[in-house]
């Protein structure tokens, strides 16, 4: 009872300032989240278990990358159409390898960064000659 005081009291005692009041709700979602998967799954803690994770985040990560050059950009925009699209080219891709067309992965990054291409120019198109506003 003795170190539940002692904590209490450091809590109470210390600065409370709103700045990082916001940062408890994510970090409790990570870190009640974090503890349910290893509840269920105890493989998430191992050497192929956090591998795999990467292995599964990375393209959400290189999309964080792509996003992070409009961001530092200035005017506060952000790509909404991102999301969906990183969809679309994962959906179409799967079909292009069931259908035997895309083989290699040299043909799955080509294919990637053409789509890619292709959306921003058309939406470049769009906000050039429409005049919409870039989200």
């Amino acid at each position: 009872m003795e170190v539940a005081d002692k904590i209490t009291k450091v809590f109470r005692s210390s600065v409370d300032t709103s700045s990082n009041k916001y940062l408890m709700v994510p970090i409790f979602i990570f870190f009640s989240l974090l503890i349910f998967a290893m509840i269920r799954s105890p493989i998430i803690i191992s050497q192929s278990g956090i591998g795999s994770a990467i292995i599964l985040s990375a393209p959400l990560i290189l999309t964080t990358y792509a996003l992070t050059f409009i961001v530092m950009a200035g005017r506060g925009g952000v790509d909404l159409s991102i999301g969906p699209f990183m969809g679309f080219i994962n959906v179409s891709s799967i079909q292009l390898y069931a259908h035997g067309y895309l083989q290699t992965s040299i043909g799955w990054f080509i294919y990637a960064i053409a789509m890619g291409l292709i959306w921003q120019l058309f939406y470049a198109l769009i906000v050039v000659f429409v005049r919409v506003h870039q989200l």
